[in-house]
């Protein structure tokens, strides 16, 4: 559904699976128009993309640089719950620490003269197990729930640290230049 049918609380659940349940604090999160890219930081940014995924649930994804800003943690948690929610997943990334969450790698040489016409496929061999038929009916909630707690991950609650992240936030945006019209 479109986030202008959620309920606050609703938004916060979804917030808080990438740790940013804090957004859901303050201003009206579900119609307050701003500027994000000045607001959010690229971590910040980039969780909300990662969020996108898991809301949406597309078959697969291409992820450009999804991860340079965000932990490894949440990293790991990105790609884990890809496969629980059944997403495939097209990375394109400079990092070799990817390379455990993916089956296969694409090279570009950016030699398209030579005999293997710029590019190679390599078999990696840490990969996940390859998807098993996707079940439209799974339970997203479900899936991320279950996840976060055999991680022992817990959802962030509001402290003197958001806090003063919210705070910030909302000194951005009372500057006439943040809101977008």
């Amino acid at each position: 559904p479109p986030a202008a049918l959620l309920e606050k609380g609703e938004l916060r659940r979804w917030l808080e699976y990438v740790d940013l349940g804090y957004l859901a604090d303050g201003r009206d999160p579900l119609t307050f128009e701003a500027d994000w890219q000045s607001v959010l930081s690229l971590g910040e940014q980039q969780r909300l993309g990662i969020l996108r995924l898991f809301y949406h649930r597309p078959k697969f994804a291409v992820l450009d640089e999804c991860t340079s800003a965000v932990t490894g943690e949440v990293e790991r948690r990105l790609f884990d719950l890809c496969e629980r929610l059944q997403i495939s997943c097209i990375t394109i990334a400079h990092r070799p620490a990817l390379k455990k969450y993916h089956q296969r790698m694409l090279v570009l040489t950016g030699r398209p003269a030579d005999d293997d016409g710029g590019f190679h496929i390599s078999q990696l061999t840490s990969a996940p197990l390859p998807l098993r038929p996707r079940d439209e009916d799974v339970c997203v909630h479900s899936v991320i729930s279950s996840y976060l707690s055999s991680r022992s991950i817990k959802l962030h609650k509001s402290n003197s640290f958001t806090n003063g992240l919210y705070a910030r936030r909302d000194k951005i945006l009372a500057e006439p230049s943040a809101a977008s019209g």
